[in-house]
């Protein structure tokens, strides 16, 4: 399931004001100024934040999935370096300061109603702040990962356990817990 088609979000061009034609296929095309429009995905960010050798977790305060667990993460704001929206987005929704450690997997998203996402998840480690909710979290709280909540949506707990286990080669290879 697709969100709506963003091909159908423009009725005018916005070049030129001229009435565009429907198309099937992107790319949508102004017949009078040459302005072409190709629909791509949004982009957004998740991060693994482990707290005490715990899984942070936000229980979401707003649609979609609103009262699901989830990981922090949220949209890069325009001209938004992914790592610093990671970063951002971490603080606001836990109190939690972090640096970005790796690049854990990217996810193509088609089923959120509100666009087609591209969901990088990186690997956070905690450097300072107070496990607190904030933003569009209604709750916050570590897991250990023997009793992990029912986490939504699904690619979420995908991300995580790709998280899990660059986390387990990596100690295998003698790098830092945390």
């Amino acid at each position: 399931m697709l969100p709506p088609d963003p091909l159908k979000q423009f009725r005018y061009c916005p070049q030129c004001g001229a009435r565009l034609a429907s198309v099937a296929a992107p790319p949508l095309r102004c017949g009078d100024c040459g302005w072409k429009f190709y629909p791509h995905p949004e982009l957004g960010v998740n991060v693994v934040v482990f707290l005490e050798g715990k899984v942070v977790l936000i229980r979401r305060g707003i649609e979609p999935f609103k009262g699901c667990w989830a990981l922090p993460g949220g949209f890069v704001a325009y001209g938004e370096e992914p790592t610093v929206a990671a970063v951002r987005e971490v603080r606001e929704e836990t109190g939690l300061d972090i640096a970005v450690e790796a690049l854990v997997t990217a996810t193509l998203v088609r089923d959120d109603p509100r666009a087609l996402l591209l969901v990088p998840a990186y690997l956070g480690r905690v450097i300072g702040g107070t496990l607190s909710a904030g933003d569009d979290a209604a709750e916050v709280q570590a897991f250990s990962v023997d009793e992990l909540p029912p986490i939504r949506p699904a690619y979420h707990r995908e991300q995580l356990d790709a998280a899990l286990m660059l986390r387990s080669s990596e100690a295998g290879t003698g790098a830092a817990d945390e």
